[in-house]
C-alpha cells in the first residue's frame, strides 16, 4: 500500500517530464492496484490479471522508451 501511494506521488511529478516516464508511472500504478487489491482479496483473479498485464506493458513501454530516449538521438546525430 505505501509503494502504490508513492508512485501515485512519483506519477504526478512524471507529468512534467516526458510522456514515456508518465506511461511508465502510470502502468505502475495499476501494477501496485492490483497487486493490493490481490493481497486485500478483492477481486483476486481480476487483480492479479491487471497486475501481469501491467507488468507486461511496463516492459514493453520500458524497452520502447530506452529506443527513444537513448539510442534514437545517437543515430540521428551526424
Amino acid at each position: 500500500m505505501g509503494y502504490l501511494i508513492f508512485t501515485l506521488i512519483m506519477t504526478m511529478g512524471a507529468v512534467k517530464t516526458n510522456k514515456t516516464l508518465l506511461v511508465i508511472f502510470i502502468l505502475i500504478d495499476l501494477l501496485f492496484l492490483g497487486l493490493t487489491l490481490t493481497t486485500f482479496g478483492v477481486a483476486e483473479e481480476a487483480s492479479h490479471l491487471l497486475a501481469t498485464i501491467s507488468e507486461l506493458c511496463i516492459a514493453i513501454v520500458s524497452f520502447f522508451g530506452v529506443g527513444k530516449e537513448i539510442y534514437l538521438p545517437n543515430i540521428k546525430t551526424k
